[in-house]
């Protein structure tokens, strides 16, 4: 009976046991942080765990939707899906806000034309949108500024032009890198399996510091 409690004790303190996080990394701590979270990325996280928890599967396909308000189906969606579905959580409807600025500054967002079924769903046209209305900050991940992400920031990756978006979490792993919660055909839809840094190069990083009350919110 001793030997049978010294192991069990041993299996749940040893490094490197398989299934510690999200995505079974040992180096992963899946407890939250308890860092101060402004109240607007806290709705936004909120929302992001409410479609985690609610599940669906990837899918960038075309859909006509409704305007305002519009939605596709909900047991499937892209990363940019994931985005609008959260923000609208937290108040602010990317569908409107996108095509208002875009008649305000239809330059900035290049020549296809407007089309409220889709340009909300554009990671390139949220770029736009989140760098003329939200708080750009840090691309770095190096430990010198990993405090400078907060979970309900957002994320988009890619060289040229933005190709993948997500949230950051608030689960970290043991060294502090955020995980994010996104959705992706690696993952079948939404997860919280990658670490902040799994996508490769950041193209942006965005906070919104606006409540969905404030009448000047973007």
């Amino acid at each position: 009976m001793l030997q049978i409690l010294v192991a069990a004790i041993l299996l749940a303190t040893a490094p490197g046991i398989p299934g510690a996080g999200p995505t079974g990394d040992p180096a992963a701590a899946t407890a939250p942080s308890h860092r101060a979270i402004p109240p607007l990325n806290q709705s936004i996280l909120d929302g992001a765990r409410a479609w985690l928890a609610r599940g669906s599967s990837y899918d960038a396909s075309y859909f006509v939707i409704p305007y305002p308000g519009g939605d596709i189906p909900a047991d499937r969606g892209a990363c940019v899906d994931l985005i609008v579905r959260a923000l609208r959580h937290a108040g602010l409807d990317l569908q409107r806000l996108i095509r208002e600025d875009r008649a305000a500054r239809a330059d900035a967002y290049g020549t296809r034309p407007p089309d409220t079924n889709l340009d909300h769903r554009r990671c390139v046209n949220q770029v736009v949108y989140l760098g003329r209305h939200a708080r750009s900050l840090t691309t770095r991940t190096d430990p010198g500024h990993l405090h400078e992400w907060l979970p309900g920031d957002l994320v988009y990756y890619g060289s040229k032009r933005a190709w993948h978006a997500g949230i950051v979490s608030d689960r970290t792993s043991r060294t502090g890198m955020p995980y994010i919660i996104d959705s992706h055909q690696e993952a079948r839809g939404v997860s919280e399996s990658f670490l902040l840094t799994h996508w490769g190069a950041i193209r942006a990083h965005f906070r919104i510091e606006r409540s969905p009350e404030d009448p000047r919110r973007p």
